[in-house]
């Protein structure tokens, strides 16, 4: 096996290991999102409980509880926090949106690393079938 060969072999070889490391940070960045997803999705069927909660309030306290401005103000508190709280939920569908493309892209990237990895293989494994 020539000096050049030799040299060829330890650069691919070098590559495959750089790759490897790449490909099991991204990996364990991937556990990471995939991980807080999880995590969000526990808080977001919290958040929709507690919404629901609050929902029922309004519907549970009769009017015979509560007469004129004071039911009013009392609906309009319960509409207010709603309202509140749909918009908490919308930037939370947002950023979870946003978490799923993060997600989606990581697990693009560790794809193209073990694919870069097996051709990389494969070249040393065709490179070295060729001296025998």
């Amino acid at each position: 096996m020539s000096h050049e060969v030799k040299l060829e072999i330890k650069a691919l070889k070098s590559a495959i290991a750089q790759a490897s490391a790449h490909h099991a940070a991204a990996k364990k960045e991937l556990e990471r999102l995939q991980n807080a997803k999880k995590q969000l999705l526990v808080l977001d069927q919290e958040y929709d409980q507690f919404q629901a909660t609050i929902e029922k309030y309004k519907a549970a306290i009769s009017d015979d509880h509560f007469k004129g401005s004071i039911r009013k103000e009392y609906d309009t508190f319960i509409e207010n926090m709603m309202a509140e709280l749909n918009t908490v939920k919308n930037g939370f569908q947002k950023n979870m949106g946003l978490l799923d493309l993060q997600i989606a892209a990581k697990e693009m990237e560790t794809f193209n690393i073990l694919s870069g990895i097996s051709s990389t293989k494969h070249a040393v494994a065709n490179l070295i079938k060729s001296l025998d």
